[in-house]
């Protein structure tokens, strides 16, 4: 991979059609959501993804930035996973949100 965005410190993609941040995280949702086993109607997972996004975004968007990178530009597979994985380690556990 070569760097397309100099700016960014991670090994971004220069290909156009590569997957974006925003791509993998929702892609990530939709597997967490489709793993067995599946509990609940379609309308709880739907809801529980809908949560999910509205806690994962903000931290998206703030990992991104701090990578010199956007949401939706396209950056590949290897980039867009670090940037959710960081995300992802930034999210408050159930006893956090609790306090």
């Amino acid at each position: 991979m070569k760097r397309a965005n100099r700016a960014s410190d991670l090994p971004v993609s220069n290909d156009p059609a590569a997957l974006s941040v925003e791509e993998v995280a929702i892609a990530t949702l939709v597997i967490a959501a489709t793993t067995p086993p599946v509990t609940g109607t379609p309308s709880d997972l739907a809801n529980e993804a809908v949560d999910t996004w509205r806690v994962v975004y903000p931290l998206l968007r703030t990992v991104a930035a701090s990578h010199g990178l956007t949401l939706t530009q396209p950056v590949g597979w290897s980039a867009a996973s670090q940037v959710l994985a960081e995300a992802n380690a930034r999210i408050p556990t159930e006893t956090e949100t609790r306090r």
